[in-house]
């Protein structure tokens, strides 16, 4: 078998039917599938499916990993005569006798709107309902969230991070999560993880609980960038810690469990990250980051002033805002600290998001934000609070 790495649920792949612009390869003529190869198998045939339309694609391999280009092109001269609509797809890939199926990796539009609106949320904490924590009933608030952003009726959401609270209950707030975004979410969705997400478990030298494997087996990439129209969004993940400093497990410390708060990103985001933002400028697109924890302050602050545990560490930091700064970013959109502000650096608003579905600073209701970009301006932010 193989697993499909790209488009998936929480990095879909946009196209609009008018200008059939699915870029996401290096040579702007397709977008990039990943298939990680385990054993050999016949070239995968793909095709994005609805109960009532299939539409065939080409999958181009390239390499013993299966590295190859999705394409739109169905020998039609464009995706409208072929009867495509616009909505949101399953993604079918078959190889040999097997089957997978990714839900709502490909959404269709008629046209990339100029002014267009989408919804931020964050830190679900996502808690068992059998468990004792006075948290227990977040996936009724989660429901009730997601049910109200799409009333508004977006383009899409993004998702700033802490899917989870405990490392313990991965397999099940991951699975509940997958399976809330296909049951009550009809547009496309962007996440990336913050620290709860990311924990590890190692003992004896065995590994047995570990976030980022949930996270990519079941939801997506750790961090991640796309297009809508002209304007180039870019996800990172804030927690991107090695292994051992992820694991919750200290012999050192006694036999004691440890759950690090604070933030880093890798040399290897940051090359990334640098690619990403020279290939956007080269195409004159306006820039806007989503992430779990703000690079504004090396120490997280309570809307009272004082300190919460966990700080960015390494020099990395100052690098994102050399980066936010040099792109020109229209705007950056962050979670974590559970409570909703705005700051302003280098004339670059940062939004905080109050938690959606758990739990706030005192005086701050559950929230979410909704946005509306007009011409790649950033027209109106407003705060969505609603009540469990």
């Amino acid at each position: 078998m193989k697993t499909l790495l790209y488009p998936r649920l929480t990095a879909p792949l946009l196209v609009s039917l008018s200008e059939q612009d699915c870029r996401g390869s290096e040579d702007n003529q397709g977008v990039n599938i990943r298939c990680k190869k385990t054993q050999t198998d016949p070239t995968p045939v793909c095709s994005i499916c609805r109960p009532e339309i299939s539409l065939p694609l080409h999958l181009k391999s390239s390499g013993s990993d299966m590295s190859g280009e999705l394409s739109l092109s169905t020998g039609a001269d464009s995706l409208r005569e072929t009867g495509a609509t616009p909505g949101i797809y399953d993604l079918k890939m078959q190889i040999g006798n097997c089957t997978f199926v990714e839900p709502h990796a490909v959404r269709l539009f008629n046209q990339i709107p100029a002014e267009y609106t989408f919804c931020l949320l964050t830190d679900f904490h996502l808690y068992p309902p059998y468990t004792s924590f006075p948290f227990g009933l977040s996936v009724a608030h989660v429901r009730k969230c997601l049910a109200q952003a799409m009333q508004l009726r977006p383009e899409f959401l993004l998702f700033c991070g802490d899917v989870s609270s405990l490392i313990f209950f991965y397999p099940w707030s991951v699975a509940a999560m997958r399976r809330l975004l296909i049951e009550e979410v009809s547009c496309p969705v962007f996440f990336v993880p913050g620290n709860h997400d990311g924990y590890l478990f190692r003992l004896a030298g065995l590994t047995w609980w570990d976030g980022w494997v949930y996270w990519q087996q079941h939801l997506g990439p750790l961090y991640q960038s796309f297009d809508f129209g002209q304007d180039h969004f870019i996800g990172l993940n804030t927690f991107d810690w090695q292994p051992a400093r992820r694991n919750i497990f200290s012999r050192a410390e006694f036999l004691t469990f440890r759950f690090r708060l604070g933030a880093f990103i890798s040399d290897e985001q940051i090359r990334w990250l640098e690619r990403d933002i020279s290939e956007a400028r080269k195409r004159e697109q306006r820039i806007f980051f989503f992430l779990h924890h703000s690079p504004l302050h090396s120490q997280f602050f309570r809307p009272n002033g004082q300190t919460l545990k966990g700080t960015w560490e390494g020099t990395n930091r100052e690098r994102v805002l050399e980066l936010i700064c040099e792109s020109h970013a229209v705007a950056v959109f962050c979670g974590h600290q559970h409570y909703t502000a705005m700051e302003t650096w280098e004339g670059i608003p940062f939004f905080l998001t109050a938690s959606s579905a758990s739990y706030n600073e005192p005086g701050f209701d559950y929230a979410f934000k909704k946005i509306t970009i007009r011409n790649g301006v950033l027209a109106s932010v407003e705060t969505i609070p609603f009540q469990i």
